[in-house]
C-alpha cells in the first residue's frame, strides 16, 4: 500500500490557513504539500513570492502534470504559463520553476545528459494529505441533549476521521456509539443502525443525493443525513 493512501483529506479552506512562514502549504493537483522546511533554502525575495501562493492551488503552473502524474513530473518537463503567475518572480536569472525546484543553488544543466536532481514535488515526505474531491453535509446529533451540529466533511473520509473532527466540539464523542437511520420500509418506518467507523458515509449506505438533485433541478435542498450519538455507560454528555 502506498504511503499516500494512508494520509488524511483536507478541504480548500483548511489548506488556506497555512499561508505563513511558520506553516506553508500548497496544493498541487490532489496533493497537499507542506513546504515550510524548504523556505530556509531560498533567498528573502524568493520566500516572499512563495508566500504569495502559500495556502493556494499552484496546479496551473504545471502544464503536463495531469498526463504524467506527480511521480513522473521532472524539472525538464516543467513550463511556466505566463509571467503573470506569482511564482515567476522567483525565476531570474533561471527559467521556469527551477529556483523553486532546486533551492540549494544549482538546477540541472540541460546541455548535459546527466540525470536531473529530484524536485521537491517528487518528495512524498512533503505530502501531508490529499485534497477532498467533494464535501458531504452532515448533522451530528447528541441524543442525550438534543444538540445538533452541522458539518461539511470530505466524502473520502472514514467515519473515524469524521469523529476526530467532531471531537473539537464534543471531547466525549470518542466513547459514543454512532448511529444513523435506515431508509424507510414499505410501512414507512426507519430503524437506527450502528455505523461502521472504518467506512465512509457512502459505504455505510448514506448516499449523497446532491448531484441527483442538481441534475433534476429540484427546488428544495437535498436531505442532510443525521448521525446520532448514543452515549455509553462510560461517557456523559457535555
Amino acid at each position: 500500500m502506498s504511503a499516500l493512501s494512508t494520509l488524511g483529506y483536507y478541504t480548500v479552506d483548511e489548506v488556506a490557513v497555512h499561508a505563513t512562514s511558520e506553516s506553508c502549504w500548497v496544493l498541487l493537483w490532489d496533493c497537499v504539500y507542506d513546504i515550510t522546511k524548504l523556505l530556509v533554502s531560498f533567498p528573502p525575495h524568493a520566500v516572499k513570492s512563495i508566500l504569495s501562493v502559500a495556502g493556494k492551488d499552484i496546479s496551473h503552473l504545471f502544464e503536463h502534470g495531469r498526463t504524467l502524474g506527480i511521480s513522473d513530473l521532472n524539472v525538464r518537463e516543467f513550463r511556466v504559463g505566463t509571467a503573470s503567475h506569482p511564482i515567476t518572480a522567483l525565476i531570474a536569472p533561471r527559467s521556469g520553476l527551477r529556483a523553486l525546484a532546486f533551492p540549494s543553488r544549482q538546477a540541472p544543466d540541460d546541455r548535459t545528459d546527466k540525470a536531473p536532481l529530484s524536485p521537491w514535488w517528487q518528495d512524498e515526505t512533503l505530502i501531508v494529505g490529499r485534497l477532498a474531491s467533494k464535501l458531504r453535509k452532515i448533522i451530528v446529533k447528541n441524543v442525550l441533549t438534543g444538540h445538533e451540529h452541522f458539518m461539511e466533511v470530505p466524502s473520502e473520509e472514514i467515519l473515524a476521521d469524521v469523529r476526530k473532527r467532531y471531537l473539537e466540539f464534543n471531547r466525549q464523542a470518542e466513547d459514543c456509539i454512532w448511529m444513523a437511520l435506515t431508509q424507510k420500509n414499505e410501512a414507512g418506518n426507519a430503524t437506527l443502525f450502528e455505523l461502521d467507523m472504518n467506512s465512509t458515509l457512502e459505504a455505510n449506505g448514506i448516499a449523497d443525493d446532491t448531484e441527483n438533485f442538481n441534475r433534476k433541478r429540484i427546488a428544495f435542498p437535498p436531505f442532510v443525513p443525521v448521525l446520532y450519538l448514543h452515549f455509553t455507560d462510560s461517557s456523559s454528555a457535555q
